[in-house]
């Protein structure tokens, strides 16, 4: 076979591996999931060329971490790699393999903290905006802490952007009036968390509303530089 057909066929092989992975991304635990992804980052889009996200943003920093830590590795090595892990993975899975549309890499949406379970007379407004109770949310929001930050360095507007809930997020803005700018204890926007976390549909209501794409947090990184997928790249540049 010749070298532009090897070329070829492994790039299909890889495009089916992803889109299989779509089928099957529930099975797998986190480590796996990171480790496919960091393969995925490297075969489409080269060496990890973005800051490292801020340390609050957990799941974003992971996912960071494990594509810089692929170094120089090239991407055909990276897209082999990739096959090559789901076939140790699922052995069968090009006979199981079947034809979508999906897009090529799951979001590993923000890997959540571990968080005690709360008795409802114990929660407080992030908590509830975290279960995404709105009727909670308006209960507990007031003008001053609808853009206060709680003890994890967050206001309401970024958990809702981390767990990727943009009715939520909505409420938020056009009900309670949270401010979009509104910055956590590092400096990020809710427009940093989304854009870091993956969630495509809250970076375009954000950058509907006007959000600003060029903020920058205390490491001095924008919501582009700690975007974790192709599509919000695109958005933001």
């Amino acid at each position: 076979m010749a070298e532009a057909d090897l070329e070829m066929d492994l790039k299909e092989r890889f495009s089916s591996a992803a889109k299989f992975l779509e089928l099957v991304a529930g099975q797998l635990n986190s480590s796996q999931l990171l480790e496919l992804y960091s393969y995925y980052k490297q075969a489409t889009q080269g060496r990890c060329n973005t800051a490292r996200p801020s340390w609050f943003n957990m799941t974003a920093r992971q996912k960071w971490d494990a594509w810089n830590a692929l170094g120089n590795i090239g991407q055909e090595e990276a897209m082999k790699s990739y096959v090559a892990l789901i076939s140790q993975l699922f052995p069968s899975w090009e006979e199981e393999s079947e034809k979508t549309s999906a897009s090529g890499w799951v979001s590993v949406s923000c890997m959540a903290k571990e968080e005690p379970e709360l008795a409802d007379t114990e929660k407080k407004l992030s908590d509830w905006v975290r279960d995404g109770e709105k009727t909670k949310v308006k209960q507990y929001a007031t003008n001053s802490n609808i853009d206060q930050l709680d003890g994890d360095g967050l206001g309401p507007i970024h958990w809702a952007a981390d767990r990727g809930n943009l009715g939520m997020l909505q409420f938020l803005i056009s009900e309670l009036n949270a401010d979009i700018e509104f910055r956590d204890q590092d400096g990020q926007t809710a427009l940093h968390y989304a854009a870091s976390c993956g969630h495509a549909d809250i970076v375009k209501y954000l950058i509907e509303l006007g959000a600003n794409k060029t903020v920058k947090d205390a490491d001095g990184a924008t919501p582009l530089e700690v975007a974790s997928e192709p599509e919000i790249v695109s958005l933001l540049s």
